[in-house]
C-alpha cells in the first residue's frame, strides 16, 4: 500500500514479484519507471493493481510474462514514456482486466505479443501519444467490452491485428485516431451485439478491416470520418437478420473496398454515406435473403460503384437518391431478391455510364431504374428481369452501348409492368435513336408506343377506335404515305362502280338542258310538260349537248371524294334518285364522299405531321 508515494527514481516490482492482495499505488508520483516485468499479482475479488492517478515520468512495464488475477487499474494516470503490457495475462472474468479511461502516455501503449485479457480492457477517454497496439492479443469478456476505448486519442494507429482476437464487443466510439486502424487478419465475436462499434470515429489514415478478417455481430462505423480508405477485401461479417456492416454517413477520403471474397450474411448500410473514390465490390457476396443486401440510398461518392467479377447479392441492392460520380458497373453480377426489388435505383446520378451486362442469370425481382440518369446505358439483355418486373420511369441517358437493335430495344421497353403505360421511355429510346442518327429505329419506337398506348392506356371506347384507324391509316403520322393506298383502293373501286352505272342509264345528268330521243326539252321555259312527267320514270335515252361535260368515272370518284378540289363532275352528274338500284348507287355515292372527308383530312394531317405532336 503506497498511496501518493513520492519517487525521485523508478519503482520496480519485477523478476518473480509476486502479491497476493492488493498492490496500490494511487496518486503515485513515480520519477522514472514503474516495472512489473515478470511480476505476479492476485486479488481475485478486487485489484491486483490499483494507480489511479499515477504519474510517472518514464514507462510502465507490465510485461515479460506479467500475470495478474484481479483488477489493474490506471484510472487517470500520466504516463511520461509508453504503457507496455506484451505478453501479459490479465484475468478478471467477472469485471474489468485493464481499467485506463482518462490515461494519458507520452509514448505508446502496448497490449500484444500473446497479452490476454478475460475481462474488459477499458481506455475510456485515453490519450495516448503514439500509436495503441493489439497486434496477436486476445480479449475475452462474451457478456460486455472486450475492448472499451469510447472517446480515445490516439497520436498514432490503433493495430487490432495479426491474429488479434476479441470475444466481447470492440468499442471505438468518438475516438480520434492519428493514423490508421488496421484490423486486418483479426476476429471479432459478438454474436448477440456489435463485433465493433466505431460511430463517430475519425481516423487520420485508413481502415482497414481486410486480410481474413472476420466479425460474428454488427460492424458499425456510423458517421465515422476516415481520412483514407475503407478496406474490406476478403472480410466475413456474419450478423444473420441484422447488420453485418452499418455505416450509414460514414465519409472516406478515399476507396471503400468490399471485394476479393468479401461475405457478408445480414444487411450492408451506406445510407448517406460520402465516399471520396470508388465503391467496388468486385466478387463479393452479400446475403440477407428476407431484407436489403446492400442498403445504399443517397450514398456519394467522387469515383464509381463496382457491383461486378461475380458480385452476388441474394437480398435487395438499394441506390435510391445516390450520386455515383464515375460509373455503375454491374457486369457479372447475380441479383436475387423474388417478389421484391432486386435492384432499386431511383434517382440515382450517374455521371459516368451504367453497365449492365453479362449477367449470370438474369436478375430474380424488380429492376428499378425511375426516374436515374447517366451519360449512356450499356446493356446486352442478359439483365433485364422477367416480364413487368422492369422499371423505366423518368430513366434518362444520353446513348446506349452498341449491338442492340431497334427489336431488342423495344423487348425492354416491354418488360414494364401492364397494367399502367408511362410515355417517357419510349421518348427517351426515340431521343436517342435519333441522336445517333437511327431514323427509322426511332420511326418504329414511336409507332409501338403510340401501339402500347392504345393497349395499355385509359382510354375511352371511342379514342380506342380511333387510334386504331390512325395506326391503319398513317401509323399515327409517322408513315403517312401508307394512307396513298387506301385512297388508291377507294378510287379504283369507286371507278368501277360509277362506270357501272352510267353504263346501265344509273347515273343522269343533273343541269336542266338535256336531249331526249329527238326531243329538246327546256325545264326552264315550263314547255311540255307531259314531257318531264314521262322522264320520271321511262327510260328514254339520254343526249346531251355538245358543251356539257362529258361523264368521267374516274373523274366523278375523284371530284367526289376530295373535298378541297371541284374537277366539274360532280356538279353535273348525280344518281338516278329512283329506284332500288339508283337509290343504292346514291347511298354509295354518300358514303364515298364521307370516306373521302376522312381520308383526305387524315391525310392532311398525317403529313403536316399534327398526329406526331399528340
Amino acid at each position: 500500500s503506497a498511496d501518493r508515494i513520492e519517487t525521485g527514481g523508478s519503482i520496480f516490482l519485477r523478476g518473480g514479484f509476486t502479491a497476493k492482495g492488493a498492490v496500490r499505488l494511487p496518486g503515485a508520483n513515480i520519477g522514472g519507471a514503474l516495472s512489473c516485468g515478470g511480476a505476479t499479482l492476485e486479488n481475485p475479488d478486487g485489484n491486483a493493481l490499483h494507480a489511479d492517478g499515477m504519474e510517472t515520468g518514464g514507462s510502465v512495464f507490465l510485461r515479460g510474462g506479467f500475470t495478474a488475477k484481479g483488477e489493474v487499474r490506471l484510472l487517470g494516470a500520466n504516463i511520461g514514456g509508453t504503457l507496455s503490457c506484451v505478453g501479459a495475462t490479465l484475468e478478471n472474468p467477472d469485471g474489468d482486466a485493464l481499467s485506463a479511461d482518462g490515461i494519458e502516455t507520452g509514448g505508446s501503449v502496448f497490449l500484444r505479443g500473446g497479452f490476454t485479457a478475460k475481462g474488459a480492457v477499458r481506455l475510456l477517454g485515453a490519450n495516448i501519444g503514439g500509436a495503441l497496439s493489439c497486434v496477436g492479443a486476445t480479449l475475452e469478456n462474451p457478456d460486455g467490452s472486450a475492448l472499451h476505448a469510447d472517446g480515445m486519442e490516439t497520436g498514432g494507429g490503433v493495430f487490432l491485428r495479426g491474429g488479434f482476437t476479441a470475444k466481447g464487443e470492440v468499442r471505438l466510439l468518438g475516438t480520434k485516431i492519428g493514423g490508421d486502424l488496421e484490423c486486418s487478419g483479426a476476429t471479432l465475436e459478438n454474436p448477440d451485439g456489435n463485433a465493433l462499434s466505431a460511430d463517430g470515429m475519425e481516423t487520420g489514415g485508413s481502415v482497414f478491416l481486410d486480410d481474413g478478417f472476420a466479425a460474428k455481430g454488427e460492424v458499425r462505423l456510423l458517421g465515422a470520418r476516415i481520412g483514407g480508405q475503407l478496406a474490406c477485401s476478403g472480410a466475413t461479417l456474419e450478423n444473420p437478420g441484422g447488420y453485418a456492416l452499418c455505416a450509414d454517413g460514414m465519409e472516406t477520403g478515399g476507396d471503400v473496398f468490399l471485394r476479393g471474397g468479401f461475405t457478408a450474411k445480414g444487411e450492408v448500410r451506406l445510407l448517406g454515406a460520402n465516399i471520396g473514390g470508388d465503391l467496388s465490390c468486385i466478387g463479393a457476396t452479400l446475403e440477407n435473403p428476407d431484407g436489403n443486401a446492400l442498403h445504399a440510398d443517397r450514398m456519394e461518392t467522387g469515383g464509381g460503384v463496382f457491383l461486378r467479377g461475380g458480385f452476388t447479392a441474394k437480398g435487395a441492392v438499394r441506390l435510391p437518391g445516390a450520386k455515383v460520380g464515375g460509373s455503375l458497373d454491374c457486369t457479372d453480377a447475380t441479383l436475387e431478391n423474388p417478389d421484391r426489388n432486386a435492384f432499386s435505383a431511383q434517382r440515382m446520378v450517374v455521371e459516368g455510364g451504367i453497365f449492365w451486362r453479362n449477367f449470370q442469370k438474369p436478375p430474380v425481382g424488380n429492376v428499378n431504374f425511375t426516374h436515374a440518369s447517366a451519360s449512356v446505358f450499356v446493356d446486352d439483355g442478359t439483365g433485364w428481369p422477367a416480364d413487368r418486373d422492369l422499371f423505366l420511369d423518368g430513366f434518362s441517358y444520353k446513348a446506349f452501348g452498341p449491338g442492340m437493335n431497334c427489336k431488342q430495344r423495344l423487348e425492354w421497353l416491354r418488360r414494364q409492368p401492364s397494367d399502367w403505360f408511362f410515355p417517357q421511355p419510349y421518348e427517351q429510346v426515340i431521343k436517342v435513336f435519333k441522336n445517333a442518327g437511327r431514323e427509322h429505329d426511332a420511326r418504329a419506337i414511336a409507332i409501338a408506343k403510340r401501339d402500347d398506348f392504345c393497349e395499355r392506356g385509359n382510354l375511352s371506347r371511342r379514342h380506342r377506335l380511333w387510334l386504331k384507324l390512325l395506326r391503319a391509316t398513317v401509323r399515327y403520322g409517322y408513315e403517312p404515305w401508307r394512307i396513298l393506298g387506301y385512297i388508291g383502293v377507294a378510287l379504283a373501286f369507286a371507278l368501277m362502280v360509277f362506270n357501272s352505272g352510267y353504263q346501265n342509264g344509273l347515273i343522269h345528268p343533273s343541269k336542266e338542258r338535256v336531249f331526249v330521243d329527238d326531243c329538246y326539252v327546256d325545264f326552264d321555259a315550263g314547255c311540255g310538260g307531259w314531257i318531264t312527267e314521262q322522264l320520271k320514270w321511262t327510260d328514254h335515252r339520254i343526249r346531251i349537248p355538245a358543251d356539257y361535260p362529258e361523264f368521267n368515272a374516274l373523274v366523278y370518284a375523284a371530284d367526289a371524294f376530295f373535298p378541297f378540289v371541284n374537277l366539274h363532275q360532280e356538279d353535273f352528274w348525280l344518281p338516278k334518285a329512283d329506284g332500288r338500284r339508283g337509290g343504292l348507287l346514291r347511298f354509295y355515292l354518300w358514303l364515298h364522299i364521307a370516306l373521302g372527308w376522312i381520308l383526305s383530312t387524315i391525310a392532311v394531317l398525317g403529313f403536316t405531321g399534327v398526329f406526331k405532336k399528340d
